[in-house]
């Protein structure tokens, strides 16, 4: 009976949001989804297990080798990589804002190691993260696609707490992508752009969305000065003559996400002029809010306000950071809509955006302002898919979605498939991270949007209303533990991949990777080993200026003396010949275990016979001690110089002299 009460129910609710039909003309086949939690309306008969995926496994690109498209990045969004590709490009996309795989158009080395790290205002973790509850279901499509497109994540929020956590398969692109990876989110930014702008109202360094950018010297004499922040967000500031496309100039070659706000205003778009204030999405307007943001505010403020947003409200378990244009110096004043976070990350953002709305904060007003002054698209993206489903758009989100356009449900949208589906009335999210997407599912190259988010997010049952379950209580210092691994994770992994490509791009290493890499491990750490022994060497003449800084050298007790060197209680590491010349102390022949080490041995002696000396040495290397630095100190005519290793106490014990120095 309560099934059946369920499914009226359901059907309800479906019935309320369901428009549209088949592309054939044709109505839609109901049925009830794999957990039973909403309606699925198919086209052609198909059903949720199988649906159109059999015919992207049935026609995907089979192809061997890596097609690098000429050295671009992205690969273009037409493109049906093949899966050496696609895993190519994912590496790629990883690790873009640190290594960049091509130093210039017309320079194609692999790697360009001078190039240094383009990110901007990075926001630390939270040293209390937001720490999810998961009820976690099995859904059979969301894993199928997993296995048969470039899909890499995909979590489902409902109730409070995670349902649906799924990553890419370890034999798919797993052993490349896993939960700690920072990834690049593409336009979802332009969101994130928005919704600091809308806590820099709440926190009143601008007055409203109404407010006019005509207090920065910059954009005078361009398209964009005294706008209105509205038109802005709403990508209606009059730009159509200017962009061909969102990322191209009309008048360069230069790519937008290229450029800093300062050096289009003065060069593409100086002397530009407003045209109608219509929907015309373009890639500059984002990066105009967030430099304003940036001037407005001054460096130090925008700074705090995005540590209010991400690290105080969202609680960010990971750093998260925004890029700087590709073309940025140094000190240039410079924000692009790129974010690197990861997946929960992102959806511990949205979550905030969630308790905003629903609390009815003053963010949350913001952003019920942007929804309320949201504007039709006029079928510039098209009216179907992943850009042409959503009718309207504002605050640079996309709202007004086919089938949902009064009902508040938000979404973030970026190149490659990146999306999250936000709706504030159901208390539901639904994000989705990709290699790719072409946008032509069930033909290859794309993954199942429709299916996957929108008809989720249509056909959704309604919250429970029930009141959230407790946050899981997790220790700080496991918290800590859990970070450092993430980032040495990351590390090691980010130092594998880039060894993986570079032996690929090599004729040696083609012919066996594995080789090549451990071939690299060895030379780098032979490398580190060189280096490390450099530094200390610096750090142990350092030392030894220190130490010796009080000492006023003597000559009077110059000559050669034997020397036993001892651990207690019987342990002998060697013995030798200790010289001193003008007061300089050193070892001239050593035998034993530590004959190689008694090189480092320097030290300095006054005319009263007090000796200080340096000793760089481990006295058991076969047992895994590492050479550390020892004081040693003593008096000649004691005979005996002591110094501390850890806990060990290490002795040098001394004869008379044998010798006067230069007759030995």
């Amino acid at each position: 009976m309560k099934k059946l009460l369920l499914l009226l129910l359901l059907s309800f609710f479906s019935a309320q949001g369901f428009a549209g039909s088949c592309t054939d003309g044709s109505e839609p086949i109901k049925s009830i989804s794999d957990d039973g939690t909403y309606f699925v309306f198919n086209c052609t008969g198909s059903n949720n297990d199988t649906s159109s995926s059999a015919s992207s496994s049935s026609s995907k690109n089979n192809s061997k080798g890596i097609d690098r498209f000429g050295g671009i990045n992205p690969m273009p969004e037409s493109a049906n990589p093949n899966d050496e590709t696609l895993k190519y490009y994912l590496y790629r996309y990883l690790y873009f804002h640190n290594k960049y795989p091509y130093c210039a158009s017309d320079n194609k080395e692999l790697h360009c190691e001078d190039k240094q790290p383009s990110y901007t205002h990075s926001i630390q973790p939270s040293k209390n993260p937001y720490q999810f509850h998961s009820d976690l279901r099995e859904d059979k499509y969301v894993k199928k696609q997993m296995q048969d497109t470039p899909l890499l994540s995909y979590l489902l929020y409902e109730d409070g707490k995670i349902v649906i956590d799924e990553i890419t398969p370890e034999d798919r692109f797993g052993d490349m992508f896993r939960v700690s990876s920072k990834y690049h989110s593409q336009s979802n930014a332009k969101s994130l752009i928005s919704y600091v702008a809308g806590h820099a109202i709440c926190k009143g360094y601008i007055d409203s969305v109404d407010s006019r950018l005509n207090d920065w010297p910059v954009l005078e004499n361009t398209l964009y000065h005294n706008q209105k922040l509205i038109d802005i967000l709403n990508m209606a500031s009059g730009t159509q003559a200017y962009f061909n496309g969102s990322n191209q100039y009309v008048n360069s070659n230069r790519s937008v996400t290229s450029t800093t706000v300062q050096d289009a205003m003065e060069n593409e778009l100086k002397g530009s002029k407003k045209s109608s204030s219509i929907y015309n999405y373009n890639n500059m307007n984002p990066n105009v809010v967030g430099s304003y943001l940036n001037y407005k505010l001054g460096d130090e403020n925008f700074q705090e306000l995005l540590n209010d947003v991400f690290q105080k409200k969202a609680r960010i378990k990971g750093e998260v950071f925004f890029l700087k244009n590709e073309d940025a110096k140094k000190d240039d004043l410079s924000i692009w809509s790129q974010f690197y976070a990861t997946q929960h990350d992102l959806l511990r953002i949205a979550k905030a955006m969630l308790d905003d709305w629903q609390n009815d904060t003053c963010a949350g007003q913001y952003l019920k302002t942007i929804h309320n002054r949201r504007i039709p698209k006029n079928g510039v993206q098209g009216t179907a898919g992943r850009v042409g489903l959503p009718l309207s758009y504002g605050g640079f989100f996309h709202t007004g979605y086919k089938g949902m356009e009064n009902r508040p449900v938000m979404g973030m949208d970026g190149f490659g498939g990146q999306t999250i589906l936000i709706d504030f009335e159901r208390g539901r999210i639904i994000a989705t991270q990709a290699i790719h997407d072409n946008m032509k599912f069930p033909q290859p190259g794309g993954i199942d949007f429709i299916k996957l988010s929108y008809e989720r997010i249509k056909n959704g049952k309604p919250s429970s209303k029930a009141k959230s379950p407790p946050e899981p209580v997790i220790e700080s210092q496991q918290v800590i533990k859990e970070r450092n691994a993430a980032i040495e994770t990351e590390r090691n992994a980010k130092q594998y991949w880039d060894d993986y490509y570079d032996c690929k791009e090599t004729t040696d290493g083609k012919s066996n990777i594995a080789a090549c890499i451990d071939k690299n491990i060895k030379k780098r750490e032979k490398s580190n080993l060189e280096t490390s022994t450099v530094q200390n060497i610096a750090k142990t003449q350092s030392e030894e200026s220190e130490l010796f800084k009080g000492i006023k050298t003597s000559n009077t007790f110059d000559g050669y003396y034997g020397f036993t060197n001892m651990m207690p209680p019987t342990t002998s590491l060697g013995n030798g010949t200790l010289e001193i010349n003008n007061g300089i102390v050193t070892i001239s022949q050593g035998s034993g275990d530590l004959t190689p080490k008694y090189e480092s041995f320097e030290g300095r002696i006054d005319q009263n016979g007090d000796i200080k000396a340096n000793f760089y040495f481990a006295p058991c290397r076969s047992c895994g001690l590492e050479d550390k630095l020892v004081v040693f100190e003593g008096n000649i005519n004691k005979k005996k110089l002591s110094g501390k290793y850890n806990d060990k106490q290490i002795y040098f014990y001394l004869t008379n002299k044998k010798a006067e120095v230069g007759q030995q």
